[in-house]
C-alpha cells in the first residue's frame, strides 16, 4: 500500500500530537497500575488462609487468562473500529458495533466459564496431584465462572472508550474497581463476614459485576460518542 516508516516521520511528530497521545494513554495506564497495586493487597488476604489457596489462585488465574486473551483480541480489534466509525461521523455505527462486541465477549466468557466450571475437578488435577487441592480448585473455578461475562463486557466497554479517545472513565472506574469494590469486598466477605476463602472468590465476582455496571452506565449515556481523537 506504499506505507513507509522512517525515522524522520517519527521525529516530525508534532508536540500537539504527542501530548494528545499522552492525554489518551495516561488515564488508561493509571487504571492498569491501580489494578496491579491492588493485587499487592489481595494476595496477603489469600495467604491468610494458607499456601494451598495461594497456589490454586495462581494456577487458576493462568487458566482464566487464557479465556481473557481471546477477549483481549476482540478488544484490540474493537478500538480501531470505533475510531473509524467516529472518524467518519457515524455515531450509530460506533454504538451498535460496541454493543455487539459487548454481547459477543460476554457470550464467549459464558461458554468458557461454563466449561471450566463443568471440568473444574480435572483441570485442578492437571496442576496438583495432592487430592486436598481439588475441592479448593473446584470452588475457585465454579465461583469465578460467574465473573466471566462481567469481565468480558467491561473489557469491551474499555475498548470502545479507548477508540473514542475518552479514557477518563477507564481511569476512574479502574480506581473504583480496585480500591472501592475489589479490596474492601474481598476483605469484608472473607474476613469480616467470616465466609472464609470462598469469600475471596465471591469478592472478585461482586467487584467485577459492580465495575461492569458502572462501565455500562457510562457507556449507555453515549457521551463518549462525542469525543474526537
Amino acid at each position: 500500500f506504499g506505507v513507509q516508516l522512517t525515522w524522520e516521520s517519527v521525529r516530525d511528530a508534532s508536540q500537539k500530537t504527542m501530548l494528545q497521545m499522552l492525554k489518551i494513554g495516561l488515564p488508561t495506564g493509571i487504571g492498569v497500575m491501580s489494578f496491579s497495586l491492588a493485587r499487592m493487597v489481595i494476595v496477603p488476604m489469600i495467604t491468610h488462609f494458607g499456601p494451598q489457596y495461594v497456589a490454586v489462585y495462581g494456577a487458576g488465574s493462568r487458566v482464566l487468562e487464557l479465556a481473557i486473551i481471546i477477549v483481549v483480541g476482540l478488544e484490540l480489534g474493537l478500538s480501531p473500529l470505533i475510531g473509524h466509525y467516529l472518524g467518519r461521523g457515524d455515531k450509530r455505527g460506533a454504538f451498535v458495533t460496541a454493543e455487539k462486541a459487548i454481547g459477543l465477549a460476554a457470550f464467549i466468557m459464558i461458554v468458557i466459564g461454563g466449561s471450566t466450571a463443568l471440568f473444574a475437578a480435572p483441570i485442578t488435577r492437571i496442576f496438583f496431584a495432592d487430592p486436598t487441592y481439588e475441592p479448593i480448585g473446584v470452588a475457585f473455578f465454579r465461583i469465578m465462572a460467574v465473573a466471566g461475562p462481567f469481565i468480558g463486557a467491561f473489557l469491551m466497554v474499555e475498548a470502545a472508550f479507548a477508540g473514542a479517545g475518552d479514557t477518563m472513565p477507564v481511569m476512574v472506574i479502574g480506581l473504583m474497581h480496585a480500591w472501592v469494590f475489589q479490596v474492601p469486598l474481598i476483605w469484608f466477605l472473607s474476613q469480616a463476614m467470616g465466609v472464609g476463602p470462598n469469600g475471596i472468590w465471591w469478592g472478585f465476582v461482586a467487584s467485577e459485576a459492580l465495575s461492569a455496571g458502572a462501565y455500562f452506565y457510562w457507556f449507555s449515556r453515549q457521551r463518549w460518542l462525542d469525543r474526537k481523537v
